[in-house]
């Protein structure tokens, strides 16, 4: 018994090379939110992590240094913060995640990163001996 002989139109193939492409391509996506998923839980985890690192530091030092331990709270609460919101971007991937604010310091008078703030010399003090003339 002879197989029937198949012809395929143009117009045919066509479609058949979109819906197998849309296939792909949502397979594709699908993994690429599943990896980035991942990696917010991964940030998540860490900022959790982080959290109450500096508990028996606070205990202490609420009757030593009350800014130093003011400072350390505030850590605490940044880190619950970013915890927080790379646990929600993890349960939707595919949205937009706005950028984290600089960490803040643990101790008061101490710059913030990414910030116009002072470190530590001043202007035009290096700090290093001058360079030799070159011969």
């Amino acid at each position: 018994m002879r197989l029937p002989r198949v012809r395929f139109t143009v117009s045919q193939m066509l479609v058949v090379v979109a819906i197998s492409s849309a296939g792909l391509g949502l397979i594709r996506w699908a993994r690429e939110m599943g990896r980035r998923a991942d990696r917010y839980n991964d940030r998540a985890g860490w900022h959790r992590a982080n959290v109450g690192n500096s508990n028996g530091s606070l205990a202490v030092l609420r009757g030593r240094d009350a800014g130093l331990a003011a400072g350390l709270a505030r850590q605490d609460a940044y880190h619950a913060a970013m915890a927080e919101k790379w646990s929600r971007a993890a349960r939707s991937p595919w949205s937009p995640v706005p950028s984290d604010p600089p960490e803040p310091p643990a101790f008061a008078d101490a710059p913030v990163l990414g910030t116009d703030a002072p470190l530590a010399l001043p202007a035009g003090e290096s700090g290093l001996p001058p360079l030799p003339p070159r011969p």
